[in-house]
């Protein structure tokens, strides 16, 4: 998105490069002053509206981007293509003659074209809570391991380099379903948990299935 927001400004100033210099103004002054005078002028603001649907970085009607996680539900037998329903794609493009997107369905990788009434976008959020759901889960059918983990660890820096390795072995599966790493998703959980105590709740819940501390004091080995 960053890299799209730089070009399309780099793209704009060059094609606008001639009219700029004749009034001698800037990208900046222009977009302040569109945003200005469209809130009084229909034909100014109309226009306005054209320019923002011709440098939007989302594409179609739902206004999805390359690389959106997506699920697909509603398709009926006439589809032929039920089978899709429940999965999870990413979207790769918008096919204008179709006005569908084509979605990658991994780990085969390949793409169907679909409407997007039948696409349900993955929020970032949405990523955080499920990937957290079933880390949970699988750490604690992981007990045992955590167990001989800590008693192999003879202190807490130890023990966090062999939780790292687990955590990965764990986490890392889920976290490549939804094409993201173990960094982004801490860095989001942090961000979410502080927003939703039903994620921060959930997040307490999981760092204390992975604590080199336990029982109800806290205390770690040999302290």
């Amino acid at each position: 998105m960053e890299q799209f927001e730089a070009a399309k400004l780099e793209k704009v100033s060059g094609l606008l490069e001639r009219i700029l210099k004749r009034y001698s103004v800037d990208l900046g002054w222009v977009f302040v002053m569109l945003a200005h005078f469209s809130n009084e002028d229909e034909v100014i603001s109309g226009q306005k509206k054209q320019l923002d649907e011709l440098l939007r970085f989302g594409m179609g009607p739902a206004d999805l981007c390359k690389g959106d996680c997506v699920e697909v539900a509603g398709l009926t037998a006439e589809s032929g293509m039920t089978k899709l329903n429940g999965k999870r794609g990413f979207v790769g493009g918008f096919v204008e003659e179709k006005q569908a997107y084509a979605v990658k369905f991994p780990p085969e990788n390949y793409y169907v074209d679909l409407k997007p009434e039948f696409l349900q976008k993955i929020t970032d959020k949405d990523k955080v809570v499920n990937i957290l759901s079933r880390a949970v889960a699988q750490c604690k059918q992981a007990k045992n391991d955590m167990k001989d983990m800590r008693a192999k660890a003879t202190d807490k820096a130890s023990f966090e380099k062999l939780r790292g390795d687990l955590l990965q072995s764990l986490c890392g599966g889920l976290c490549n379903r939804y094409h993201v790493d173990l960094g982004w998703f801490f860095g989001m959980l942090e961000h979410f948990s502080a927003e939703d105590p039903a994620i921060a709740e959930q997040k307490e819940e999981f760092w204390k299935l992975v604590a080199f501390d336990t029982g109800p004091m806290g205390l770690e080995k040999n302290e």
